[in-house]
């Protein structure tokens, strides 16, 4: 069975929602919204534990045959120019803190998520903050989402997916 698992950044893996000034920064155009912050660079609390981490998951999963990617939607009505400096800061980070994720997909605002996959597996996960996104991904066989919350992270989730491995 082929598993792939897409990771959302913003609200998902990347506290954009934390940082201070976040919003006035997009809605300026200005660089520095997806740039590492704060001692742990961004990391949305709750990625780690003292059991295991979002990391050792992620290993764990993939050893196991499933692979990963990130689906992450750039600003709303951002200039092309602004949307530029965007992807190269999210690329960054990812680069930093997810260098086993290499199949990234940073799309337009608003974009379904599911058209930015090129090659279909036959179980596709979306790990996503956005409810209407994770109602949207899902099918009634090939696409599952969880929607990732205070209560329950990007972590909780892969601990219920390997769960049903």
């Amino acid at each position: 069975m082929s598993i792939k698992i897409y990771l959302d950044m913003d609200g998902t893996l990347f506290d954009l929602y934390g940082k201070e000034n976040w919003l006035t920064m997009l809605e300026n155009g200005s660089p520095g919204a997806f740039k590492e912050y704060g001692e742990n660079g961004g990391l949305m609390q709750g990625l780690e534990s003292e059991v295991c981490d979002i990391y050792e998951q992620i290993a764990y999963l993939q050893s196991q045959g499933v692979t990963f990617g990130i689906i992450s939607w750039l600003p709303f009505a951002a200039s092309p120019e602004y949307e530029e400096i965007c992807r190269e800061e999210k690329l960054e980070w990812l680069k930093t803190y997810f260098p086993m994720i290499t199949e990234i997909h940073i799309i337009p605002y608003g974009v379904e998520k599911q058209k930015a996959i090129t090659k279909r597996t036959e179980t596709m996960y979306l790990i996503d903050d956005n409810a209407e996104v994770c109602n949207t991904w899902t099918t009634a066989k090939q696409r599952r989402a969880f929607q990732v919350s205070e209560n329950f992270t990007a972590l909780d989730a892969l601990n219920q997916i390997i769960k049903e491995l």
